[in-house]
C-alpha cells in the first residue's frame, strides 16, 4: 500500500514501518554504547567519551537523513 508524504512523493507503508524501526534501533544502539565503557571498568575514561561523541555525531547525521525520508 502506498500513501502519500510531504511533497508528493509515494511511500510504501512498509518501508515507513521499516525506517521507523530503525531509528528506534537508533536509540538503542547509542543507550549500548553509553553503557558500554561502563560496564568494562566501571567509567568512562577521556579515549571512551571522544568515541562516544564520534558516535553520537554519526547516529544524529545518520537519524536526520532517515527522518528526511519520512
Amino acid at each position: 500500500m502506498l500513501y502519500y508524504l510531504q511533497g508528493g512523493i509515494a511511500m510504501n507503508t512498509f518501508m515507513e514501518m521499516q525506517l521507523k524501526n530503525m531509528l528506534m534501533y537508533l536509540n538503542t544502539f547509542e543507550t549500548s554504547c553509553k553503557l558500554a565503557p561502563a560496564k568494562d571498568d566501571g567509567k568512562i575514561d577521556r579515549q571512551e567519551a571522544k568515541q562516544l561523541e564520534k558516535i553520537k555525531a554519526a547516529t544524529d547525521r545518520f537519524r536526520r537523513d532517515l527522518e528526511k525520508l519520512l
